[in-house]
């Protein structure tokens, strides 16, 4: 009888240990996949300016500025303009930053040729206290 309680004891510290791995396991894979959303982010927009070059030098945007405002530009019935479009991909960007991750904000940069895009979000599951806990994405591309 002493010995299966005690082989049940053993059982119950190493399913502890199981369960606490399985924990850790989600936290961190949360903040992957808040990164790879980042960048993929990042990625998207640097890609929606290389489509429009005409305009490419005005992508610039700062954590901190509005989204601006933009006519809808998926129709085919609608015509835009090279700044509509530009307008429109960057409010799409940014609803998309905010709505993917947690307290996301970015932002776009530019320095001649090179733009530096870059995406903020609050990855506070992986702080050991909760508190919150900012992480950037940065992309620095040339179009």
């Amino acid at each position: 009888m002493l010995e299966v309680m005690v082989a049940l004891f053993v059982l119950g510290i190493g399913l502890m240990g199981v369960l606490s791995m399985q924990a850790k396991s989600n936290k961190y894979n949360q903040s992957t996949y808040y990164y790879a959303q980042a960048a993929y982010l990042a990625n998207d927009i640097a890609d929606a300016m290389r489509t429009n070059r005409s305009v490419s030098s005005s992508y610039t945007i700062m954590l901190d500025d509005p989204t601006p405002t933009a006519q809808d530009c998926t129709s085919t019935s609608v015509n835009c303009t090279a700044a509509q479009i530009k307008d429109w991909n960057i409010n799409a960007w940014r609803t998309n930053v905010v709505n993917n991750l947690p307290s996301g904000k970015a932002s776009i940069e530019t320095d001649g040729n090179f733009f530096t895009i870059t995406v903020q979000f609050n990855d506070a599951r992986s702080s050991s206290d909760g508190a919150e806990d900012l992480h950037e994405y940065v992309l620095v591309t040339e179009v």
